[in-house]
């Protein structure tokens, strides 16, 4: 069963987040509460193929499109910052339930006018050979694994980046976790 659910609908936010905990892997760009952080430029929005405890999920943020040649009203949809992809929720043959998904969402898409979409792909995303759009190469991701321990992440950095964590410690860098936001402004300065 293919289902559109919107995070501003009760009912819809609740089936939503009830599939998310179901899943094993949690991803948090599919939570809808982070896609409801974009709120003030469009609606969170997932779309979910259901066939008995399986589930797609595909999250995606909804926005109109600003124009003045039609009085028709158009939209596009974007994954969030982050990771966007179409996750399987369950044990399952990916690749046929995908097919079905995507039929629908296509047929879903014409029918509410989307006209343009933009997906960020996950690192390990299993939907991205069969995309049917341009997919364009951005940058290298770099992932560590954490369970090797200190010693042997170390050993694994480049001497380039070891020398910058040294030179960062002997100016006395600390890193500083502001769960309450007190050092926003400060942080927001360096970033942008």
């Amino acid at each position: 069963m293919f289902r559109i659910l919107w995070a501003n609908n009760k009912n819809d936010y609740r089936e939503w987040l009830s599939i998310w905990y179901r899943w094993e892997g949690k991803e948090i760009f599919a939570h809808p509460d982070y896609l409801s952080l974009y709120s003030q430029w469009s609606e969170a929005v997932c779309a979910v193929y259901s066939s008995g405890d399986r589930h797609l999920l595909f999250p995606f943020c909804m926005r109109e499109i600003a124009q003045d040649f039609s009085n028709e009203t158009y939209y596009d949809i974007i994954t969030p910052y982050g990771y966007g992809d179409i996750y399987l929720i369950g044990k399952s043959d990916f690749i046929s339930l995908e097919k079905e998904f995507n039929d629908h969402f296509h047929q879903w898409a014409m029918t509410s006018k989307v006209v343009s979409g933009f997906i960020r792909f996950d690192l390990f995303s299993r939907s991205i050979d069969d995309y049917k759009g341009d997919v364009i190469f951005n940058t290298n991701n770099i992932a560590c694994d954490l369970t090797k321990g200190d010693v042997k992440l170390w050993e694994e950095f480049k001497p380039k980046v070891r020398r910058n964590i040294r030179k960062a410690m002997s100016c006395d860098l600390k890193v500083e976790i502001d769960v309450d936001g007190d050092r926003l402004d400060s942080f927001l300065g360096l970033y942008y």
